[in-house]
């Protein structure tokens, strides 16, 4: 999932050769003819700069067959186009466009890397923050499409978060910003780990509820922080997840060095029979 380098192979004067070839679909370059088909359709679908089309190139090399073939049918157009009328304010934007490619066709059980976890957690935000709020099926549908199991969790979960209660407890900036690190961390990792859970997709969400439910906007701000360090992020996560799905057991405080304490503070729900 590591970017490839456009910085280093491109000029400036190149890339936007290939831009406006791109843009008239024009490109003649055999190097990029595994993602002409992909380009052509997500070229016209946003206002692109140097770096941002850079971004693009590089989400597309990344993404396999079966992505550029999904872009290619309309399916992720069909995605965006949805997003930009739910949204408020939001550009037609490249940034949006490649986070998006990255964040739905990701093979998330093939996540090895510390590097390629915190990318896809960072990048993700983005995406999972919003799309609970909207869960509509112009929006659900295209990435079920994408990604079966990334739109099944995001549905799963914006049909059980309540995030009303975020504002009725009045978050503050910071802690609002630890509740999606921690979102986040949860829902990456369980797309890791899907077939570890048997595809619950109710387990990342029935974590933040508790945590919203039972404890105070400071305790989840210490969580969301803890889940947002990149040097355990990745473990603290899985365990979290690990004590929900076996039979709801308690979670030792965790500590800066991502070990555990022996006092209890945060008790999950016992999962559904």
């Amino acid at each position: 999932m590591a970017k490839l380098s456009f910085y280093d192979n491109y000029s400036k004067k190149e890339l936007y050769n290939l831009y406006l070839e791109a843009s008239c679909d024009e490109l003649t370059d055999p190097r990029f003819n595994r993602i002409k088909g992909a380009l052509n359709e997500t070229i016209p679908m946003a206002q692109y700069s140097y770096d941002s089309f850079i971004n693009l190139l590089d989400s597309l090399f990344e993404i396999p067959d079966t992505g550029l073939a999904n872009i290619e049918s309309g399916n992720y157009r069909s995605f965006y186009k949805a997003y930009l009328a739910n949204s408020i304010g939001m550009p037609e934007d490249y940034y949006y466009m490649s986070i998006f490619i990255d964040v739905f066709y990701t093979d998330y059980r093939n996540i090895k890397s510390l590097e390629d976890y915190l990318y896809i957690c960072h990048e993700g935000m983005i995406l999972f923050k919003d799309i609970g709020k909207y869960n509509k099926s112009e929006l659900m549908e295209p990435i079920k499409n994408a990604n079966k199991e990334l739109g099944e969790l995001l549905e799963t979960h914006g049909r059980l978060v309540d995030y009303n209660k975020l504002l009725d407890k009045d978050y503050n900036l910071d802690q609002m910003t630890a509740y999606s690190k921690a979102e986040c961390a949860l829902l990456v990792s369980f797309l890791i780990n899907i077939d570890e859970y048997n595809h619950d997709y109710s387990i990342p969400s029935r974590i933040m509820n508790n945590l919203v439910d039972s404890y105070s906007p400071e305790l989840v701000r210490q969580v969301g922080e803890y889940l947002g360090r990149d040097d355990n992020s990745q473990v603290l996560a899985k365990r979290l997840l690990d004590a929900q799905y076996y039979n709801g057991k308690d979670i030792y405080e965790l500590t800066p060095d991502g070990t555990y304490k022996l006092e209890k503070i945060i008790k999950l729900d016992k999962p559904k029979d």
